[in-house]
């Protein structure tokens, strides 16, 4: 999604059409990054779909620690959320 500027526009020339990329795109536009899912892609959503439809959960090690995750923000990591924040910390304090 895209702002558009809110500057007043100077009287001797035409106001601007300049928009900024809101800082939560949604990636839906080849220029924010998105790409069309491949084959492949399409395979493992179909499934991940068929699993969570008869109850079954996805769930990777994290690789900082070992444990299990099944959080979808922490299986597309790799990483569980304390595990993220400490390694959050340690590149703060670099």
């Amino acid at each position: 999604m895209t702002r558009t500027r809110k500057r007043p526009a100077v009287s001797d020339r035409a106001t601007s059409t300049t928009t900024t990329l809101h800082p939560e795109s949604s990636l839906h536009h080849r220029q924010d990054g998105y790409s069309a899912p491949t084959p492949d892609d399409r395979l493992d959503a179909e499934v991940i779909d068929a699993a969570k439809a008869r109850g079954f959960a996805i769930a990777v090690r994290c690789t900082r620690c070992g444990q299990w995750v099944v959080a979808a923000k922490s299986v597309a990591a790799h990483l569980g959320p304390v595990c993220r924040a400490k390694l959050d910390a340690e590149a703060v304090s670099q």
